[in-house]
């Protein structure tokens, strides 16, 4: 095997992934501003997103791509919602709003791979379709999730003086 045969646009992109999920599953366990998780999530869908549009620019959207992609979204927006609810949320020292994933996030972090991973494979394997390996679309389904996790954050009770009252006689 020599240098000119190996993928290097390939090899890039995929250290880029694995680094981008290595940082993601590193910070479930840490406390962070949901202001910050909204940036990082608005960069990555950004910047997948023009990824993937210079990708249809190149190719043509066939059904099979296009179906893809509104599974992706859906299950990025699904799997956020999801993580969103399970994060810990507490108001930080400065005031900002913060979260953590937890071990629970970790984990759910750990399926969404496994599944975004599978169904790509299963694109592949199906129909021959390569648009499912597109480091865009990765960029696109993580940036969304991140951004409907921190969405669910900031909706969620941030101290015991926002949870509802209840009151003593009632409790059981």
């Amino acid at each position: 095997m020599n240098a000119s045969s190996i993928p290097w646009n390939a090899l890039l992109e995929g250290l880029i992934v694995l680094a981008m999920l290595a940082l993601i599953l590193r910070q479930q366990l840490r406390w962070r501003t949901v202001a910050r998780m909204q940036r990082i999530g608005t960069v990555l869908s950004v910047i997948g997103l023009v990824l993937v549009l210079q990708q249809i620019a190149q190719s043509r959207l066939d059904a099979v791509s296009l179906g893809y992609l509104v599974l992706t979204v859906a299950f990025a927006i699904a799997a956020g919602l999801v993580m969103g609810l399970v994060s810990t949320v507490r108001p930080g020292a400065d005031g900002s709003l913060e979260m953590r994933g937890g071990w629970w996030g970790l984990a759910l972090w750990v399926v969404y791979i496994a599944v975004r991973v599978g169904m790509s494979i299963a694109v592949v394997v199906l129909t021959g379709s390569q648009s499912s390996r597109t480091t865009g679309l990765i960029l696109v389904s993580v940036g969304l999730a991140r951004l409907v996790s921190a969405a669910v954050a900031t909706r969620r009770p941030r101290s015991a003086q926002d949870l509802p009252v209840v009151p003593a006689a009632t409790r059981s």
